[in-house]
């Protein structure tokens, strides 16, 4: 960050006495052998100072978050609609790489789902 601030020193602190406090907690990644693939897609409108969205994206297979991405948009949009089309887009790659990578191991996908979170 280029200008922290008091809250932002808070919010640090928070998130690493939780990351201090858990480190022993399992992550637990799994799949329900349906060959289903699920995304959640969302957007913020106009969160960032040049006024662009910012996109974040989480990939599962039934249980645990095997992808996640948070990226600010490369364009500006003019609504929260557009914002969430774009976030989509933005995300589009990270689908057809995780349907083209359990494809070629062995594992069929049946049904492909991108939900608005």
């Amino acid at each position: 960050m280029k200008s922290p601030d008091i809250d932002d020193n808070k919010k640090l602190g928070r998130v690493m006495r939780y990351l201090r406090d858990t480190i022993f907690l399992p992550l637990v990644l799994g799949w329900y052998e349906t060959g289903n693939i699920y995304w959640s897609v969302d957007a913020s409108f106009a969160v960032h100072s040049d006024m662009r969205s910012h996109t974040g994206a989480v990939m599962s297979l039934g249980k645990g978050a095997l992808i996640a991405m948070s990226t600010k948009q490369k364009l500006n949009t003019t609504s929260s609609t557009e914002a969430e089309l774009v976030g989509v887009s933005d995300s589009m790659p990270f689908n057809m790489w995780g349907t083209y990578f359990f494809k070629a191991q062995g594992k069929g996908v049946t049904d492909y789902t991108i939900s608005r979170s």
